[in-house]
């Protein structure tokens, strides 16, 4: 039975072995790219994904296959962990959207943060990437920042410095086109 939060059949993950989704981690990342098509990668950890947040799939057992060096390729740990933020913040959004349809119990939330605690404590998702990638009030509820009003604060101070700090030139250290030029136009 499919529902709008999975594509995998529930006997499929009960089935599944670790070395079975290691295996489907792999061929997915090893998979030819089509422009056209989903990434392969990021559809299987969505879908694993998916299934510890409606609670069919504990979220050690996704742990223990991504941190096992002999079932998943560390080459691909970066691309996994990219993926993974990527998939957060899209579940996030999706059970943000469906809790204000339906006055639900707040169990797949639950779930979702269940999975980046797991993660995060394996050191399988690097904390400055969720943090760059998952919104603030998330990030509180993971325990990644104290308050979500401080650090959208912080971040809103420094896009400001960066992006609206005027540079300051030193005229008198840069030769020609500094100081002596500006002399010469002026003597003219």
């Amino acid at each position: 039975e499919r529902t709008r939060w999975h594509t995998m059949s529930q006997s499929l993950l009960d089935n599944w072995s670790d070395e079975g989704c290691a295996a489907a981690i792999s061929e997915a990342a090893a998979s030819p790219a089509d422009p056209s098509a989903p990434n392969p990668l990021k559809v299987v950890l969505h879908d694993l994904s998916s299934a510890v947040v409606r609670g069919a799939l504990e979220p050690e057992r996704l742990v223990t296959v991504l941190s096992d060096a002999a079932l998943v390729d560390r080459a691909l740990l970066p691309r996994v962990q990219s993926d993974l933020a990527d998939i957060f913040w899209f579940l996030g959004l999706r059970i943000e959207a469906e809790k204000s349809d339906e006055d639900g119990d707040g169990a797949p939330k639950q779930q979702l943060l269940a999975l980046v605690a797991a993660l995060l404590q394996a050191e399988l998702v690097a904390p400055e990437l969720l943090k760059a990638r998952l919104d603030p009030e998330m990030l509180q509820e993971a325990g990644l920042v104290a308050s979500h009003a401080d650090f959208h604060r912080a971040q809103v101070r420094l896009n400001t410095r960066a992006l609206y700090t005027q540079q300051k030139y030193n005229l008198l250290r840069e030769g020609s086109e500094g100081y002596s030029k500006l002399v010469t136009e002026l003597a003219e």
